[in-house]
């Protein structure tokens, strides 16, 4: 087995990390509200990484992690898959993932925010005002509405010194 180190996010000397969140919802994103028929996919949803929370601009955004609030009535939201493309458009898996799987150990909304989500190893490096790239799919044989969800991106902003 090849070492890993505990860490396995080091900031690079001459920088410095700002921990950051993008937090999106059915407000901020309306196309995580829609009606999808059996089969249908809704491409290129942009979740749109700004410049740092606080006002000084950032070199770039590390994407470390993502979480899916399932909300109350979650079950609607069970058949419906997500996939992930990176700041350039690679595609992050082959398939549609279900979106259940990114919320966690727990479907309960008063778990969100408390669970880790996925995490992504390695980080994910966003240019300042990066767009992340998602696809919504309805994987069951019934046409579907999506239960409103937040999608929150965790990771950091790098400064140089």
């Amino acid at each position: 087995m090849k070492y890993r180190a505990q860490f396995p996010y080091q900031t690079p000397a001459g920088f410095r990390d700002e921990y950051a969140e993008y937090y999106f919802d059915e407000i901020s994103v309306p196309a995580l509200k829609v009606n999808l028929t059996a089969g249908q996919i809704l491409a290129n949803i942009p979740l749109v990484i700004a410049n740092s929370q606080t006002g000084t601009f950032s070199q770039e955004f590390h994407l470390r992690g993502m979480q899916i609030g399932l909300l109350s009535g979650s079950d609607n939201v069970l058949p419906f898959g997500i996939r992930l493309r990176d700041a350039v458009g690679n595609y992050l898996s082959n398939d549609f993932v279900p979106v259940a799987f990114f919320e966690g150990l727990n479907n309960s909304a008063a778990t969100h925010g408390a669970l880790p989500g996925v995490v992504f190893e390695p980080e994910l490096v966003f240019p300042t005002g990066g767009i992340f790239l998602i696809d919504l799919a309805n994987l069951s044989t019934l046409t579907a509405s999506v239960n409103p969800f937040p999608i929150t991106l965790k990771g950091v902003h790098r400064y140089a010194l």
